[in-house]
């Protein structure tokens, strides 16, 4: 596999205009090291010892984490039971608390890897209440962490406030969505549905809400995919915005791809978000979101998802108003100098 991975991400690299920032978490330990699912206490020092290892091997190949997860949903397996298809491993705020403060941070700081941002949870938004509490209830634990990893499942039934919550109770500590995707577990249907606006819309509408509630980044699971969503070894078939057709040699950009690239593209790194204030009038309906960059450069993203056209007016105190036409089931990106 790492055949394939390295050469991919080098050649990303080498094309990116900017720095390409590397994060990663590990899915399941063998079966021998777990019991019900968690990994046996007396291996916590030998699975900390395993991720150091794939930290070398990548450095061997040139190539630096910017931020790990200790583990991929640590929550979501125990609600599948025996059903769920994955390799996993559970964990509760408590032993995940012990085994980063006593095994895995000490490694990470003894090995050179000190300076890699540690992000908990890494699963859906309804669980951060009760593991950010427990978590961060811990002095030593925040000596490691950096962030919370959040992923999109099941936002439809929590409230994006959790978020500002979070925020409210740990400003030290930044928010990054690091997974989504469409497939048939959220939609009926083929989970490759090529040319989808809806898609693309509800991407967009995810990204506005978490910006707007102190979230850093949004991350999609998948950067390309086969036309049948895959490959995947457990046939758990989902959406991308790229799609490749192998047999004619050829590939589609997605609604999604574009989506995305309204705030990939022009909202720069390390941009702030900023409050956008509507009169009585209010904003009809529209979905926005607003940044500024530091060299004060100030990007706004407008999505109307109505069946009619509505008028967006923005008024700056200092460069004046911005009025545009929005559209039916439109996205938009505004920029100007601040």
């Amino acid at each position: 596999m790492s055949d394939m991975q390295i050469p991919y991400i080098k050649q990303a690299q080498a094309l990116s205009k900017r720095k390409v920032k590397l994060f990663s978490a590990p899915w399941g330990s063998p079966k021998w090291m777990k019991k019900g699912g968690f990994i046996k206490s007396d291996y916590y020092q030998l699975w900390a010892d395993y991720l150091i290892r794939f930290l070398d091997e990548y450095k061997n190949q040139g190539l630096r984490f910017w931020g790990l997860s200790p583990e991929n949903e640590p929550v979501t397996p125990s609600l599948f039971g025996t059903e769920y298809p994955f390799n996993f491993v559970l964990w509760t705020p408590e032993t995940m608390t012990k085994f980063v403060v006593e095994y895995l941070g000490p490694a990470l700081s003894n090995n050179g890897y000190g300076d890699l941002l540690l992000m908990m949870l890494d699963d859906r938004r309804d669980f951060v209440p009760e593991w950010s509490e427990k978590l961060f209830a811990s002095e030593s634990l925040k000596r490691f962490a950096s962030g919370l990893a959040v992923h999109w499942y099941g936002d439809n039934v929590s409230n994006p406030d959790i978020l500002t919550q979070f925020h409210d109770e740990n400003p030290d500590m930044f928010i990054l969505y690091t997974e989504a995707c469409h497939g048939p577990f959220l939609n009926p249907g083929p989970a490759v549905q090529l040319g989808s606006w809806e898609r693309a819309e509800n991407y967009v509408s995810s990204i506005i809400q978490v910006l707007n509630h102190w979230v850093s980044g949004w991350v999609d699971w998948n950067l390309a995919l086969d036309i049948k969503g895959g490959p995947n070894w457990a046939n758990n078939v989902v959406d991308s915005p790229v799609i490749v057709n192998v047999t004619a040699d050829e590939f589609y950009k997605q609604p999604t791809f574009y989506g995305l690239g309204h705030f990939s593209k022009f909202i720069q790194a390390g941009s702030g978000r900023i409050d956008l204030q509507s009169d009585d009038n209010g904003l009809q309906g529209l979905e926005t979101v607003a940044a500024i960059a530091p060299d004060s450069v100030i990007t706004i993203v407008v999505q109307n998802r109505q069946e009619e056209a509505k008028r967006a007016t923005f008024t700056d105190p200092i460069r004046g108003v911005i009025s545009i036409s929005v559209p039916p089931r439109s996205i938009h990106t505004i920029i100007y100098k601040g």
